[in-house]
């Protein structure tokens, strides 16, 4: 069992739980596995994934590239545009959130903190002794910290007082306030107005 993950951590406690490697369920097993190719994910969710999705496209004839038999579908013009239209593009687009609070790549804009993955630390907002500070934990320790509410990401609301803290783990503002708040913090709160509305 030990080949599903190098942290001993995660080793130690398939050891407890599980017999022999065969009683792992499938999924338990794809969660726990190494990431590989620069994903978050292990071997067999990207396989299953890249399958799934691959087959969910093809069977799809609403699927925006697929050309049926009864019309042409979108023009070569029209799937440029489509391909071109960015997340950040759709953001601005449907919520109060401004192209230069969230930038071009939504993803990748300083509003964006690391949550960890290949070889990138997983960097958390730990709360010491009622002070919280950015600090490096390791994968094993953010489930204990976590389920303890000792720590959550930087980019998040801290559980115990709503309070928003920014990638530095620096407060920012009481979500239920109508301050102005970070891009993300504002797409945050977007997503729920509109979910819960």
């Amino acid at each position: 069992m030990n080949s599903l993950s190098s942290l001993s951590c995660r080793q130690s406690d398939l050891n407890s739980m599980f017999n022999d490697i065969d009683s792992v369920p499938v999924f338990v097993a794809g969660l726990i596995e190494d990431p590989v190719g620069g994903s978050q994910l292990g071997e067999t969710l990207t396989a299953t994934l890249i399958d799934q999705f691959g087959r969910f496209r093809d069977g799809d004839r609403f699927f925006f590239e697929n050309r049926n038999a009864d019309g042409p579908g979108f023009s070569d013009a029209d799937l440029a545009a489509i391909r071109a239209t960015r997340l950040s593009d759709i953001i601005t687009q449907n919520t109060f959130v401004t192209a230069d609070q969230i930038g071009r790549q939504a993803f990748e804009s300083a509003q964006c903190c690391s949550t960890g993955g290949n070889d990138v630390p997983n960097m958390m907002c730990v709360r010491v002794n009622g002070v919280i500070n950015l600090q490096e934990v390791d994968v094993c320790d953010v489930e204990d910290m976590t389920a303890a509410a000792l720590a959550f990401y930087p980019g998040t609301v801290d559980p115990s007082n709503s309070v928003f803290y920014d990638c530095a783990c620096q407060s920012a503002v009481m979500v239920s306030s109508s301050t102005a708040v970070s891009a993300t913090a504002a797409l945050v709160i977007a997503i729920a107005a509109t979910l819960f509305a």
